[in-house]
């Protein structure tokens, strides 16, 4: 008796333990690897992740280090301006410096203090710049893992504590709490109106002692450092106010724009037309002659009259 063919001709061979029916169509090569590139994805996402983590916290170190620097040198430097008499602008008695109990020739103080100093707010400046830069791409990064807002919140609040970076991460609801509006006073009072104030209380301190090329340098000094506040803080501040703040605390940020514009051409005039000596040419324009006819008493200061030889 003939043995029958196992596989007939024109019959495709059947699976072993395949019951009929089942689908035994082989897997794709995309629809196999679509987990194992999902995962790989995740992974390069989480390193690059912490990779600009470590980026923030190293220029955050480097900010807050010479954050307290300027203003150790501002307060140093405030004490030393403050502890200036008049007896010692007319007779033109050196300067003591405290601590350092160092002697300095009083014009070449004035002079060169406020340049000192206006450096020094500059390359501060520059680290938030940087350092904002640096924020401004974490921020990116973890909107780009597709998160909820609050795994978002917590991502962020991983970064270091200075206030500049938690002002510029901090959580999406952080702008309503007490804490957010301190960040800002710091923030503003030690970055933006201490070091100009400071500045114009150096003219004015030097004020008496009539030398007009030296009080013009103190008034450029002054100009230049709120053009640069500006130039830099408007691009500091330009993420969280375009991209995650909200609306009303973006309509706040710009009502405090709009204030501190008056407020640097209040402190321009007040340099350039009010704090004047009489023997400059801008002590006859009208604002200070105003102030001048309704003032009992001379205004800022006594003039010095005469400087013994």
């Amino acid at each position: 008796m003939a043995e029958r063919p196992s596989n007939p001709a024109g019959t495709p061979p059947s699976p072993r333990n395949e019951a009929p029916g089942d689908d035994v169509r082989p897997r794709r090569d995309g629809e196999a690897s679509i987990g194992g590139t999902e995962s790989a994805h995740a992974a390069a996402q989480a390193e690059d992740l912490d990779k600009v983590r470590g980026a923030v916290v190293g220029s955050a170190d480097m900010a807050r280090n010479v954050w307290v620097l300027f203003l150790s040198f501002g307060t140093y430097l405030a004490i030393a301006v403050g502890s200036v008499t008049h007896r010692q602008l007319l007779f033109e008695e050196p300067i003591r410096l405290p601590l350092l109990n160092v002697e300095l020739p009083l014009v070449a103080f004035f002079l060169v203090a406020p340049l000192l100093f206006l450096i020094f707010h500059i390359y501060l400046l520059m680290h938030l710049k940087l350092m904002s830069d640096k924020v401004q791409h974490y921020n990116e990064v973890v909107r780009e893992l597709g998160l909820d807002r609050i795994t978002e919140d917590h991502l962020r609040l991983q970064l270091p504590d200075f206030m500049f970076v938690q002002y510029l991460a901090e959580p999406s609801e952080g702008w309503k709490s007490l804490m957010h509006w301190l960040l800002v006073l710091v923030a503003w009072l030690t970055v933006i109106a201490g070091p100009v104030i400071l500045l114009l209380v150096i003219q004015l301190q030097f004020l008496p002692y009539h030398d007009v090329v030296i009080t013009w340098i103190q008034r450029v000094i002054i100009f230049i450092d709120i053009i640069l506040l500006w130039w830099f803080w408007l691009r500091i501040a330009a993420e969280r106010r375009q991209a995650r703040a909200p609306t009303l605390e973006r309509a706040l940020i710009g009502l405090s724009f709009v204030i501190g514009a008056v407020i640097s051409v209040g402190l321009i005039g007040f340099s350039f037309l009010i704090a004047v000596s009489p023997n400059e040419y801008l002590y006859g324009n009208w604002v200070n002659q105003n102030i001048q006819t309704k003032s009992k008493k001379p205004f800022l200061f006594r003039p010095i009259k005469q400087r013994p030889t």
